[in-house]
C-alpha cells in the first residue's frame, strides 16, 4: 500500500515536470527572441562602454569606468541632455494642449446632417499621424526653405525670408513643431476616448445645478480625464526623450548644436566619431533616464487601472 502512494506521489511529480517542461518549450521561441533581440545587445552595450576603441573596434582595450567620468565633463553632452529636455517638455506641452483642445471640439454631439463632416475632420486631423518621420521632415524641410511656402506666404506681409532651420534661435521650436503636427493625434485620440467615458450624466446634473461649460470642464472634465492626461503625458516624455529620427533629416543637430538632443549627439560620437565605447557609455545612460521614466509609467498606470478610471 505504501509502494503504491510513493509510485503514484513520483507519477504526479513527474506528470507535474513534463506539464511545466512542456510550457518552458512553447515560450522557447518567444525567450530565443527576447535574448538576441534585447538583453544580448543590452549587455553587449554595457560591456562596450568599459573599452576604448579609438584604435579600432578589434583593437579595444578595457578602461573600466573612464568613459563614464568623462560624460561629466563634456560640454557638449550637457549641451545636448538640456536640449532633450527642452525639445521633450516642449513636444509633450502642445501634444497636450493641441491634443486636449480637438478632442473637446471633436466630441461635441451634431445633429445628424453634421455627422459626416464630424467624421470628416476626425479622419483629416489623423492624417499627420499616417506619414512617416521621413516623409513628414521632408515635407516641412521644403515648407521651411528659404524659397518655400512659409516663406512667400511672409513676404506677401513684408515679413522678410526667415532660415527656420538655420537661425540657432528658432531651429529648436522649429523642430519641436513638425514633432507636434506629426505626433498630437496620439494625444487626441487617447482624450477623445477618455472624454467619450465620461457619464453624459454628470453634464446633466451639473447643468441642473447651474454649471456652464467652463465649470463642467473644471469640475467636471478635468478631473475625469486627470488619470488619462497623466499617463498620455508620462509615455509622450518617455518617446520624446529618445527622438532620433525627424531630429537628424531636419538639422542633423545643427545650426551650433541649438538642435543637438541625446540620440543625435550619441549617433555622432558612434558612427562619425568612430567612438563606440564612449557612446556606449551614453547609451548606457540614455537607457537608465528612460528605465526611470518607464518605471514611473508603469506605476502611474498601475495605479489608473486600479482605480478603473482609463
Amino acid at each position: 500500500m505504501t509502494c503504491s502512494c510513493r509510485s503514484n506521489v513520483k507519477s504526479r511529480k513527474f506528470s507535474n515536470f513534463k506539464r511545466g517542461s512542456m510550457g518552458y518549450l512553447f515560450i522557447a521561441p518567444a525567450l530565443i527572441f527576447l535574448y538576441f533581440m534585447t538583453i544580448y545587445p543590452m549587455g553587449k552595450v554595457i560591456y562596450d562602454s568599459l573599452f576604448d576603441y579609438s584604435m579600432g573596434y578589434k583593437g579595444g582595450h578595457f578602461i573600466g569606468i573612464v568613459n563614464y567620468i568623462s560624460l561629466f565633463k563634456d560640454k557638449l553632452l550637457l549641451t545636448s541632455l538640456k536640449n532633450t529636455i527642452i525639445f521633450s517638455l516642449g513636444a509633450v506641452i502642445f501634444h497636450l494642449i493641441l491634443g486636449l483642445f480637438l478632442a473637446i471640439l471633436l466630441n461635441q454631439h451634431f445633429n445628424k446632417k453634421n455627422n459626416f463632416l464630424q467624421n470628416l475632420f476626425r479622419g483629416a486631423f489623423l492624417m499627420p499621424w499616417l506619414f512617416s518621420s521621413a516623409v513628414a521632415a521632408a515635407i516641412w524641410a521644403l515648407m521651411f526653405n528659404p524659397f518655400g511656402i512659409l516663406n512667400y506666404a511672409l513676404s506677401k506681409f513684408g515679413l522678410g525670408p526667415i532660415s527656420f532651420l538655420g537661425d540657432s534661435t528658432i531651429a529648436m521650436w522649429s523642430v519641436i513643431w513638425v514633432d507636434v503636427w506629426k505626433f498630437f493625434p496620439f494625444s487626441m485620440v487617447m482624450i477623445l476616448a477618455g472624454l467619450q467615458s465620461i457619464p453624459i450624466e454628470l453634464y446633466e446634473a451639473s447643468t441642473i445645478d447651474g454649471a456652464s461649460r467652463m465649470g463642467q470642464f473644471r469640475y467636471v472634465t478635468l478631473p475625469l480625464l486627470t488619470p488619462v492626461i497623466i499617463v498620455i503625458t508620462t509615455l509622450d516624455f518617455i518617446w520624446s526623450f529618445g527622438f532620433f529620427d525627424m531630429i537628424w533629416l531636419l538639422t542633423r543637430g545643427g545650426p551650433m548644436d541649438a538642435t543637438e538632443v541625446l540620440a543625435t549627439y550619441n549617433y555622432k560620437t558612434a558612427f562619425l566619431g568612430l567612438k563606440f565605447g564612449y557612446a556606449s557609455s551614453i547609451s548606457v545612460v540614455i537607457f537608465i533616464i528612460l528605465l526611470i521614466l518607464s518605471l514611473i509609467y508603469l506605476r502611474i498606470y498601475r495605479k489608473s487601472s486600479e482605480g478603473r478610471v482609463v
